[in-house]
């Protein structure tokens, strides 16, 4: 299990907000979400929930929308294409902001690859991000 940015490498940013995600959400859960949880080791989140949008299977996604030292964040978990296919940045693993099309290639060949490598998902999209 990991949380990795779009060049591959581990990040605790990513894995937090994956954490916060699965914590939080009411919806549905599945056992990515139980494997997250058990995972890694955050205490109780500080962060406080404002609103959910619930699982959609014509959306393929789940949000979750808190809020964090007066900043409001909207995480979301699902499908590959359908969440890639509403992003408009990435955050690099320096946390410099980037617009996704200068890394949207570095993202699906890395998807690709973990599917092929057998991690969940495939280069067909069925995975989640």
């Amino acid at each position: 299990m990991g949380a990795f940015d779009v060049h591959g490498q581990q990040n605790t940013r990513i894995e937090r907000l994956a954490f916060l995600n699965a914590q939080l959400q009411t919806s549905f859960s599945d056992p990515i979400d139980i494997a997250i949880r058990d995972g890694v080791s955050y205490a109780d989140p500080v962060e406080e929930k404002i609103d959910e949008i619930p699982y959609a299977f014509v959306r393929k996604r789940l949000s979750v929308r808190v809020q964090s030292s007066g900043h409001k964040l909207i995480i979301t978990k699902g499908a590959f294409h359908p969440i890639l296919s509403c992003c408009t940045q990435a955050a690099l693993s320096d946390n410099e902001i980037v617009d996704i099309e200068s890394v949207r290639s570095l993202i699906k060949d890395r998807f690709q690859r973990l599917g092929i490598d057998g991690l969940r998902g495939s280069s067909q999209g069925m995975g989640n991000l």
